[in-house]
């Protein structure tokens, strides 16, 4: 009995023992097993760390739009056309205003000849030419009031003109260069910029209005009439040596109506003389419009028309140079503007999971 005890102890023993052993090797197995297959996923991640990956990302750098609309070709000549354009304009405006202003001169022609031709007329200038201001005395005669409010007003509707015109054509410069620019990114430096253009127009407005005003307006009347008095000088000479001879006969026709009139002869022959002296002179005159006053009109047209042209040409000279510098100023500004855009750029990251 004790026997059989003692035997299936030790076949417990060794089955219990056996059983730990085998766990034991079942576990070591399972580390190894384990090991081994968490090497390879260490490697994988490795492996991801290093991947690159290309992504698109927005940066706001310096655009070159600007200068790349200033010198393509089909925006040379749309702003080349523009400005052609614009100044066309403006010189038939000064055109147009010019002979307005002038006309007033030109309808008053009649009147002064009227007067230059008239005993009264005749003697003011005589009187003018002795002191030297005949000059001044054709200026009141032939220049009516309105002509210089007439040459005011023209000339501050060229001034207007002028504006209005480059404005249009800045309007334009502005469309075609900031064509395919990010206007809402560059609201501010364009809105600055535009203020720019403006102010640099309002003062050249300003400074061209105030040389027309004080260095054009008042000479315009004064240089006609300087002229008109040279011709209308040497016209009254002409007269007046006619007249020397018809006063030789009036004088001689006033000593014998002294003899006529008898007793009486200091009241009658004054009277007599003064009466065949300026017969004499409404005669001669007379007889001098009937052969020079359309000449005389003529001459004095040419004056005026000259003078004419010459403000016309001074005026388009002026503000056609004006235009074209403001026009380059305004193509210089864009172009040195500091205009940005959004460009989108590719970049390479590593990243890991």
């Amino acid at each position: 009995m004790k026997k059989n005890i003692e035997k299936t102890m030790s076949k417990f023993a060794k089955l219990f023992w056996g059983t730990i052993l085998l766990f034991i090797i079942v576990y070591i197995t399972l580390i190894l097993l384990s090991s081994l297959n968490s090497k390879p996923k260490k490697e994988q991640n490795n492996t991801i760390v290093l991947k690159n990956i290309v992504k698109e990302i927005e940066l706001i750098v310096h655009s070159n739009k600007i200068k790349q609309n200033i010198e393509n070709n089909i925006t040379k000549k749309a702003i080349k056309k523009s400005l052609q354009k614009n100044i066309n304009m403006l010189t038939q405006s000064i055109d147009s205003e010019i002979n307005f202003a002038f006309l007033s001169v030109e309808n008053n022609i009649d009147n002064f000849l009227d007067f230059h031709y008239s005993v009264l007329g005749e003697y003011i200038e005589l009187g003018a030419m002795a002191s030297g201001n005949v000059a001044k005395t054709i200026e009141e005669k032939l220049f009516p009031k309105e002509f210089n409010t007439r040459t005011q007003k023209a000339l501050e509707s060229i001034n207007s003109q002028y504006k209005l015109r480059v404005s249009e054509h800045f309007s334009l410069i502005d469309k075609e260069l900031t064509k395919d620019v990010n206007l809402e990114l560059n609201s501010k430096i364009i809105e600055d910029l535009q203020k720019n253009i403006t102010n640099n127009m309002k003062i050249q407005s300003g400074k061209l209005a105030s040389l027309v005003t004080i260095a054009i307006v008042p000479t315009i009347a004064k240089v006609i009439s300087i002229k008109i008095a040279t011709i209308s000088s040497s016209k009254i000479a002409l007269k007046l040596s006619a007249k020397l001879t018809s006063k030789s006969v009036a004088a001689t026709t006033g000593l014998a109506s002294g003899a006529i009139c008898g007793p009486a002869f200091w009241i009658c022959s004054p009277i007599a003389a003064a009466t065949l002296w300026f017969g004499t002179d409404a005669i001669v005159n007379s007889i001098n419009e009937i052969y020079n006053r359309e000449e005389f009109k003529q001459d004095i047209m040419k004056a005026l028309n000259k003078k004419q042209e010459e403000l016309k040409k001074e005026l388009k000279t002026s503000y056609t140079k004006s235009f074209k510098i403001l026009s380059s100023k305004m193509l210089e500004q864009y172009n040195s503007s500091e205009i940005k855009e959004i460009k989108r750029v590719k970049v390479r990251e590593k990243i890991g999971i």
